[in-house]
């Protein structure tokens, strides 16, 4: 039988050294460890190994990481706030 360690949102983010709010952001956002729902509760679960994993893929060798993450479709990094003149004016 498989011995595995499931956590909640506070104890694996004490596990990896970040704060819950940032998991659960990264949650909500679509990036982070894999997580698992509980059916018909509002309870989330993350696997110790999936965490270390995750960890993994986010070393930096090298100065570049590993694995580059990708937001949306293109693979630029999203934008935040109002666009530039230049911006609208192409749109």
């Amino acid at each position: 039988m498989l011995n595995r360690r499931y956590l909640d949102t506070r104890e694996a983010a004490a596990y990896m050294g970040l704060s819950a709010s940032w998991l659960a952001h990264a949650r909500m956002r679509g990036e982070g460890p894999a997580w698992i729902p509980v059916a018909g509760t509002r309870i989330i679960k993350y696997e110790a190994s999936d965490l270390d994993d995750w960890m993994v893929s986010m070393k930096v060798c090298g100065g570049r990481p590993q694995q580059s993450p990708k937001v949306g479709g293109s693979g630029t990094p999203r934008r935040r706030g109002r666009p530039t003149k230049a911006e609208a004016v192409t749109r």
